[in-house]
């Protein structure tokens, strides 16, 4: 099959050189006819004109080839390039050189087009994929946990949020033991469908150790300890903390930044937390401390999650809560000093522009009472 630039070569070449035959004729019969009549028109005069009309027909099909074969290069690259579309052109090939001519704007013209358009439909995917994602992890929350805290001995509890919806927030559980209760937070710096699934498993964790409430509390807290190394995943915030109803004793481990507030009408401690913010798996074994909670002392926790929404550092926040919350020891129950520490934060949210910063908070009070 003749190709495009073979017919334009041939049909220039065939009409140029029929054109000089035909100049040749009427030359011959209107300006040349005295010459040939007298036999002057010899063959190698005749012969050098034809010569001249077929070099210079095949000349100009030459350069029309030339011509030709340069734009069917430029329309097939085009070609190429509208059919790669389809099957996903890379950007290495995007960036490819073009001819610098009328078709190397045409293609250039439809790469720009062909990148912004595949920028939004990656745009749309990728929003498409996030809201899936959020609606899967929305789904998984709302299975973690329900909280419905029962009076336990010489222990006043409260924690926030005590029903899992948001993703954001960490995932917190109380459990009454034997001897007092066990109370965990998990979370971490992010939300994804990989950590909503663990938040998950610690939440198989600890229905299984209700089940075995009964047991020691140094035994359900190694449980819990060996459990959770099982699966290793990266950024894991892991607080976990055990308080006696029969002791001033309290055992945990808190591997975050926020450490634990210890409140008195006197005084506020903080107590020591381990040397790493994130759960350290290479460790065959937590080691748990311990600090002492008398009588009318009161324990809080706040998940790590609410820094980086209000711009602070672990100190400058118990800086501000200690100037407008801790220190002034305004409230007679785990629940009043909950609502305030809840309030100004949410104040300190509202002043970043942060109006949903409650949506990020997870928050444990325990109130040591006789």
């Amino acid at each position: 099959m003749i190709t495009f630039k073979n017919k334009i070569s041939l049909f220039v070449f065939s009409t140029v050189f029929i054109s000089f035959l035909v100049f040749i004729l009427l030359e011959n019969a209107l300006w040349l006819e005295n010459i040939l009549q007298k036999g002057e028109l010899t063959l190698p005069v005749t012969l050098g004109r034809f010569f001249i009309a077929i070099s210079f027909s095949m000349l100009v099909g030459l350069s029309t080839y030339l011509l030709a074969n340069k734009f069917h290069t430029s329309i097939q690259y085009l070609s190429n390039l509208i059919k790669s579309s389809v099957e996903n052109i890379h950007t290495k090939e995007i960036k490819s050189k073009v001819p610098k001519n009328e078709i190397g704007e045409i293609i250039q013209t439809f790469k720009n087009s062909y990148l912004q358009n595949k920028e939004q439909e990656d745009l749309i995917v990728q929003n498409v994929i996030t809201m899936n994602n959020l609606q899967i992890m929305e789904n998984i929350q709302e299975l973690l946990f329900n909280i419905n805290l029962t009076t336990i001995k010489n222990l006043d509890i409260s924690v926030l949020p005590n029903k899992s919806q948001n993703p954001l927030c960490d995932y917190i559980n109380v459990i009454e033991t034997s001897n007092g209760c066990i109370t965990l937070m998990a979370g971490f710096p992010d939300a994804n469908i990989v950590h909503s699934s663990y938040k998950f498993r610690i939440q198989g964790i600890v229905s299984m150790v209700e089940n075995i409430s009964h047991l020691p509390e140094p035994e359900i807290l190694k449980y819990i300890d060996k459990s959770i190394r099982k699966v290793k995943i990266e950024g894991l915030n892991l607080s976990v903390i055990f308080t006696a109803n029969n002791s001033d004793t309290i055992t945990y481990i808190n591997y975050q930044q926020n450490p634990f507030y210890k409140i008195t009408k006197s005084n506020i401690d903080l107590l020591m937390n381990h040397n790493k913010p994130h759960f350290d798996f290479e460790l065959s074994e937590s080691k748990y401390l311990s600090a002492q909670l008398k009588t009318s002392s009161y324990l809080v926790l706040i998940s790590d999650r609410i820094l980086k929404p209000l711009r602070l550092t672990e100190d400058t926040l118990f800086t501000e809560l200690e100037k407008e919350i801790l220190s002034k020891y305004q409230y007679t129950n785990s629940k009043e000093l909950l609502v305030q520490i809840g309030k100004h934060i949410e104040t300190l949210g509202r002043n970043r522009k942060q109006t949903n910063i409650l949506d990020y908070m997870s928050i444990l009070v325990l109130n040591k009472n006789p």
